[in-house]
């Protein structure tokens, strides 16, 4: 009997995510952590690295962030 071998299915080839979307899953998937949506559609193309260099970036806007308005609330405070 000829039995026909089945196909094999090669899987597609991971592409890296681009800058943008490494800062659009890090800056909507850290409140919406819960949510998987984000990180299946997201999550498999972005890579360790550019996850850690993602939450750098975003720790020195914050605490820049911090410091402007700490600086504006001290300037008000002393006039």
């Amino acid at each position: 009997m000829n039995t026909p071998e089945p196909e094999q299915v090669r899987p597609a080839p991971v592409r890296r995510a681009a800058t943008l979307q490494v800062a659009k899953t890090a800056f909507y998937g850290l409140p919406a952590i819960g949510m998987q949506g984000i990180w299946e559609k997201d999550g498999a193309q972005v890579a360790a690295a550019q996850v850690v260099v993602a939450a750098l970036i975003g720790g020195l806007v914050l605490v820049a962030v911090i410091i402007a308005i700490v600086r504006v609330v001290f300037q008000r405070a002393t006039l």
